[in-house]
């Protein structure tokens, strides 16, 4: 995940809490990638599509693993 600012990627974001409906974050979305299955340690594999949506409500992000 990473935060994005002014169109380009400015760091990554380890975690964050978003308040934000996901029924109104899928109508707004403009793009959807392939499924993939992402690298990591916390528990198994899914598969999850890339998605591009607008007017997103990130509340805040911690540097907690």
């Amino acid at each position: 995940m990473f935060w994005i600012e002014n169109g380009q990627i400015s760091h990554p974001v380890n975690n964050f809490r978003f308040n934000e409906s996901p029924v109104q974050m899928l109508a707004r979305c403009d793009g959807l990638g392939a499924a993939v299955i992402p690298s990591g340690a916390e528990g198994g594999a899914i598969r999850v599509p890339v998605l591009r949506t607008h007017e997103f409500n990130l509340a805040s992000t911690s540097e907690a693993i």
